[in-house]
């Protein structure tokens, strides 16, 4: 992930993280961003749950007034403030028997942090 772009975002109360801190919540309010009109928060990871490294740096994305899901413009923005253009961010749909949603209205990043991620033929995408 890379930091420092989004650390003017970056959220207080009640998730007190530090500058420099790879994770933390951070707010882009109505009107601070033309992508982002509604207002967004995202809880941001390097990966590291504890100290067990996931290998996944993850966004989680909500809009300030949990009205409804990002749009993809949104979401496409929250990649670039996070991560390199040049870096494989993806979205997951997982098979309904494993399937949990704690917030109807939040959409989450993942980047796998092992190597590159495998990705359709270029055409496809």
């Amino acid at each position: 992930m890379k930091f420092p772009e989004p650390l003017r975002y970056r959220g207080r109360e009640p998730w007190t993280t530090n500058p420099g801190d790879p994770y933390g919540l951070f707010v882009i309010l109505p009107k601070q961003r033309s992508w982002a009109p509604a207002g967004l928060k995202i809880i941001a990871s390097d990966g590291f749950a504890g100290d067990v490294d996931t290998h996944w740096e993850h966004a989680s994305v909500t809009h300030i007034d949990d009205r409804e899901c990002p749009t993809w413009t949104e979401m496409d923005a929250v990649k670039h403030l996070f991560w390199d253009d040049q870096e494989c961010v993806v979205q997951f749909h997982p098979a309904e028997s494993v399937k949990r949603n704690q917030h109807p209205g939040c959409l989450h990043l993942w980047r796998f942090k092992l190597g590159s991620f495998p990705t359709p033929p270029l055409d496809c995408v």
